[in-house]
């Protein structure tokens, strides 16, 4: 949990419990035999015909959204003014014989509100709009109830929680998300660092070394992966902390390889793929399955069709970055579902200014959950004052504190405590 800010499907925080894999199934036999196979993906390698390659897109898109908009009960649709939500927004807009209920929220502080252009998407393409504006005090009793209502701990709750409680106190039931795409068409940072990353895994060793005498930048790059590999760069740059952090937290370093079943073109779908079975499976995935059902909404995800991501892995990087900005392929696919304030500025999203609060509002909720942490001796007393320490003196992201927070309060709801067992780390009594 403390390297990736959520518990990897192999270690789900209890003594003997898996998380069956995404795209695998199981059968129990009478005899209790057990038996699991992988049924996505399929094929052995995607390889996607370049011709066409913008209307080819498009069309699966628009197909995504149709087969998501099926349902009993209206759908709804989360619109942040970015590109992913605007083009969920605009399809599924066009596609419903009734206006489209579509939401956004923001709160008191302007500078993190990205309101004003969803609204401008929500005009364009006349629906049902309701703009959820949020007090400070409502966003940080949002942020406690995530945290309470988690079944694994996470780092990344809060915004989903945020949105999908807001959302299903208007009564909706069924909402679409643009989830996925940031990490089929290059939305990310590494998109941007790894090839970058590839070139100082290419040094010598003792290179690397002297390097990682430089401060808080090279702790991090000491232990950086040296055969260069995409993936495994992709998901090293994902870690919460370093393996010698893991190591002063007395706990047993442990590697999780992402598995590429699969052949893809290049190193731009390689690092989709970590994406995609990284970050977005481990955590945001399911922080958005269980914030949303925590409070009865289902939240749909179009950009994650199979076909659809089939199809953009398949295709070789010369494609995808031949138009200009970030995720240009979609927006060149989209581009007429758009407004030119949608996609013509720098990425941004739905920004909570926690660094802020860990200081302020939420400074004894953080007190509460480091003692937690030292009081079920999950982790060491000195551990977690050096965190706090580094923290106050900014040295140390907010993000990194506060798994150790949401890991404290976790265990004391489920009273957990460390298992004297080396192999079975966590106990729950009760």
């Amino acid at each position: 949990y403390l390297q990736w800010g959520a518990c990897p499907e192999s270690a789900l925080i209890y003594p003997r419990i898996q998380s069956l894999s995404a795209g695998h199934a199981m059968t129990i036999a009478a005899d209790g035999a057990i038996e699991t196979w992988r049924y996505w993906p399929k094929e052995k390698m995607f390889v996607s015909s370049t011709e066409n390659a913008v209307a080819r897109l498009r069309v699966l898109i628009e197909n995504a959204v149709d087969e998501h908009l099926l349902s009993d009960v209206p759908v709804a649709s989360f619109l942040s003014g970015g590109i992913d939500s605007s083009v969920v927004t605009a399809l599924a807009a066009q596609k419903l014989a009734n206006k489209l209920q579509t939401y956004s929220v923001g709160f008191d502080l302007a500078e993190f509100d990205e309101s004003a252009i969803a609204d401008e998407v929500a005009r364009r393409y006349d629906t049902d709009h309701h703009r959820i504006q949020l007090s400070e005090e409502q966003v940080i009793e949002s942020v406690t109830e995530a945290v309470a209502k988690l079944d694994l701990p996470s780092v990344d709750a809060i915004n989903t929680y945020i949105v999908a409680r807001a959302v299903a106190a208007r009564g909706v039931k069924v909402a679409l998300s643009g989830l996925g795409g940031d990490e089929l068409f290059g939305g990310y940072p590494s998109f941007r660092d790894v090839p970058r990353l590839q070139l100082f895994a290419a040094l010598p060793g003792f290179l690397r070394r002297i390097v990682g005498l430089a401060g808080n930048l090279g702790d991090r790059l000491a232990d950086i992966p040296s055969t260069g590999d995409a993936v495994e760069l992709a998901s090293w740059r994902r870690r919460f902390f370093t393996d010698e952090s893991i190591r002063r937290a007395g706990l047993p370093l442990t590697r999780e390889t992402l598995d590429v079943p699969v052949a893809l073109p290049d190193d731009f779908a390689r690092i989709s793929w970590a994406e995609l079975n990284g970050y977005m499976r481990r955590m945001l995935l399911r922080d958005a399955d269980q914030m949303s059902m925590a409070v009865s909404l289902e939240m749909r995800v179009p950009f994650l069709d199979h076909e659809l991501v089939e199809y953009v892995l398949g295709l070789p990087a010369a494609v995808k970055k031949q138009f200009p900005g970030v995720k240009g392929l979609l927006v060149e696919a989209c581009r007429d579902l758009l407004p030119p304030s949608v996609y013509d500025r720098p990425k941004a999203g739905f920004v909570l200014p926690m660094k802020q609060w860990m200081r302020g509002p939420l400074e004894n909720f953080v007190e509460d959950g480091l003692r937690e942490t030292v009081a079920r001796e999950l982790l060491p007393e000195i551990f977690v004052n050096e965190l706090r320490d580094a923290f106050r003196r900014d040295r140390l992201h907010w993000t990194r504190l506060w798994s150790v927070v949401v890991l404290g309060h976790y265990a004391r709801r489920r009273e957990l405590v460390r298992f004297p067992d080396e192999n079975s780390p966590i106990h729950a009594h009760g």
